[in-house]
């Protein structure tokens, strides 16, 4: 039997696979974007591309968010002392519920503060020395892990493409 492929507007062969860069303005028929509403149709493909390629799409809108507070505290061997609280968040509205944690170091003083987010909690490359120099610019810096949402799928771990794992799924 033979398996037909799912025509895709995207395209499929693997960016490493070809020399330079992609033409942003090339359109999937092999026209140019000629003026400013193709390029804005030609623009919400790359958003979509980009969205579907690294994050798998984006989740329904939550009907309902809930947070809770896991801890606060202050990190005294940092200079300034800067406040460390830790939340689960859980939305509500797909199929299920999804629940991740996010910690969030940050200045002491009045705030808001700018952020800096940092996805790749599940890495974790974050260094003290990275975070007290967030601290020192008067940043935020919001940490969480990624693949408690949806698994990573460019992980060599992932034999099963067509499976997709985590809380979205």
């Amino acid at each position: 039997m033979v398996q037909m492929q799912k025509e895709s507007a995207y395209p499929t062969e693997p960016i490493v696979n070809k020399p330079g860069l992609p033409d942003p303005f090339l359109k999937s028929s092999g026209a140019r974007v000629a003026n400013v509403g193709e390029w804005e149709e030609q623009a919400e493909f790359w958003r979509n591309l980009v969205m579907d390629m690294e994050y798998g799409g984006l989740p329904p809108t939550p009907t309902r968010i809930e947070v809770e507070l896991l801890a606060r505290a202050g990190v005294r061997r940092f200079d300034g002392e800067p406040n460390f609280w830790s939340y689960r968040i859980t939305a509500y509205g797909g199929s299920r519920p999804i629940s991740f944690c996010v910690q969030i170091l940050f200045p002491k003083g009045e705030g808001p503060f700018p952020a800096i987010i940092n996805g790749d909690g599940c890495w974790w490359y974050m260094t003290d020395e990275i975070a007290q120099s967030v601290m020192s610019s008067g940043c935020a810096l919001v940490m969480f892990n990624r693949t408690e949402i949806v698994e990573d799928r460019g992980s060599t771990a992932v034999t099963e493409l067509s499976k997709k794992v985590g809380g979205l799924y």
